[in-house]
């Protein structure tokens, strides 16, 4: 798990930064365009505030390139920290990069660089403890959605 100071842009791939705020909680940002467009989406951010995810719970984001490269992203909530979070689409698994604030947040952010998986893909995250249990799981289609809710849930369904 990186620890990563509030406001911090991480490289996740495909050019993307991604920042949390600790303003709210499960408040992040993804932001393409540079350093400059990072700062405007991150003010534009800090007035989101609230739980955006339900507790034990996974967050679900994806991005695409026209070649058809995938970002997966989102935000866990758990009581416990996990120890990693997979991926898993198209028949392949990937181990999610993690980051959180100093402390205690109770939350934190996954990235994936999936490369061409194409959408439409059936995509399952999964935070595990340190023991190997499952703390939280998110299986759904990774299809052009958008997660207004910020559950993790489809608001098609």
């Amino acid at each position: 798990m990186r620890v990563v100071r509030p406001y911090e842009p991480v490289e996740i791939g495909q050019g993307a930064l991604m920042g949390l705020l600790p303003e709210g909680r499960q408040n992040y940002v993804v932001s393409w365009g540079g350093p400059e467009a990072f700062r405007e989406d991150v003010e534009h951010a800090k007035g989101m505030v609230g739980d955006s995810i339900r507790p034990d719970g996974l967050s679900f984001g994806h991005s695409s390139t026209p070649e058809g490269a995938v970002l997966y992203t989102g935000a866990f909530r758990t009581e416990t920290e996990p120890a990693r979070i997979t991926v898993t689409a198209g028949g392949r698994t990937w181990e999610a990069g993690m980051a959180r604030l100093p402390g205690d947040p109770g939350w934190g952010v996954y990235h994936v660089d999936a490369g061409r998986t194409g959408l439409g893909t059936r995509v399952t995250v999964t935070a595990y403890g340190p023991d190997g249990a499952v703390l939280a799981r998110n299986d759904t289609r990774g299809e052009a959605r958008d997660d207004t809710r910020g559950d993790g849930a489809d608001p098609a369904r």
